[in-house]
């Protein structure tokens, strides 16, 4: 069972709750009014947005100096790619896509899936940048 599916989701109890919550609430009610008003909604679970291409995160800093949330990056080209696609997608009902670049992502999230529903190729996927494990 995927963690958007449980009725008994928590939000994470560090300085990021409120984003926890308060995005979790936004799927929430995508579902609801896909369930109940017969919308269709697709919602984009987005890694940390980064530029792939200059290869530097929000505030201009190197990957190369970043460990923030290594693994779970997507690059902003990308995610306004999905964007594209899902206004593009001719599904009924509630759909839910991990957008993660970072090839570490396939195991937690079904990124897979993302890339084929909404046949979206992730350009930027920072094999230079894996985690060491």
């Amino acid at each position: 069972m995927k963690d958007c599916d449980r009725a008994d989701w928590r939000s994470s109890p560090d300085s990021d709750h409120l984003y926890d919550l308060t995005k979790r609430l936004q799927e929430e009610i995508a579902k609801d009014f896909a369930d109940t008003l017969g919308m269709t909604t697709v919602v984009l679970r987005a890694g940390h947005v980064v530029d792939g291409r200059e290869e530097v995160d929000p505030q201009g800093r190197p990957l190369r100096s970043i460990d923030y949330c290594r693994g779970g990056w997507v690059s902003r080209y990308d995610l306004a790619s999905a964007c594209l696609k899902a206004l593009e997608l001719r599904r009924a009902g509630y759909s839910m896509y991990h957008v993660i670049g970072s090839t570490e992502a396939y195991g937690p999230f079904d990124v897979a899936m993302t890339e084929q529903e909404l046949g979206l190729t992730f350009e930027s996927r920072f094999e230079e940048y894996r985690q060491e494990n």
